[in-house]
């Protein structure tokens, strides 16, 4: 028997299950599914919190591709002789920690430039791009890790829950506004052209969202 504490860490999903199926977890729900209850720890499995977040796309201006053309063989060429030229990239070019409303105590936003296009459903698109992703840190929505049996091979029921908080998706929206508004500021406002994603849409539609 273990005499001082002990520390289990099995990743998000993995470290509630582990515990529910020692009978660690909330009593009634481990009885529900033939566990029986060691220790009656109502919060194990709950309070799930996911990171949200979108991507926004642009045409870059005349003049400027990106990674675009990172495939064309003389980049790889510059890479296995200078160790230079676009294969050095690690995609992520820029970071900026901000806050998406005024008197946040801390930011509550990441946002992350790609010099190419990113979407989560699809990675190409005809001419060149550049992205910005907006991910949250500080959601108010929470989810759930539930086991559904007492056999380990069986996977737990996940409920993410995101963006079921209505403040979190004011969030996403401000941070969405906020990087249109850095996009329109130099020096990105010379490098950009065209919005792909979201994509500007009439007032009406988007007077709930952006």
């Amino acid at each position: 028997m273990p005499r001082r504490e002990i520390v289990l860490g099995a990743g998000v999903f993995d470290t509630p299950q582990l515990l529910q199926l020692s009978g660690v977890g909330p009593a009634v729900h481990l009885r529900s599914v033939g566990i029986d209850p060691l220790v009656d720890s109502p919060q194990v499995g709950h309070n799930l919190t996911d990171h949200p977040a979108t991507l926004m796309n642009w045409e870059p201006a005349s003049g400027f591709i990106g990674l675009a053309d990172a495939r064309n063989p003389k980049w790889l060429l510059r890479w296995l002789f200078r160790r230079t030229a676009k294969l050095t990239s690690n995609l992520m070019e820029a970071v900026a920690h901000i806050g998406s409303a005024p008197g946040l105590a801390a930011p509550d936003f990441h946002l992350i430039h790609a010099p190419i296009y990113a979407r989560i459903d699809e990675m190409s698109y005809p001419r060149p791009a550049l992205s910005i992703l907006q991910s949250s840190w500080t959601p108010e929505s929470r989810g759930s890790v539930m086991v559904r049996s007492p056999d380990a091979a069986v996977p737990p029921a996940i409920q993410l829950n995101t963006v079921t908080a209505p403040a979190d998706l004011d969030a996403l929206v401000r941070a969405i506004r906020f990087t249109r508004e850095i996009v329109a500021t130099e020096p990105l406002a010379s490098a950009t052209a065209l919005e792909i994603q979201p994509g500007r849409k009439p007032a009406n539609h988007w007077s709930t969202t952006c």
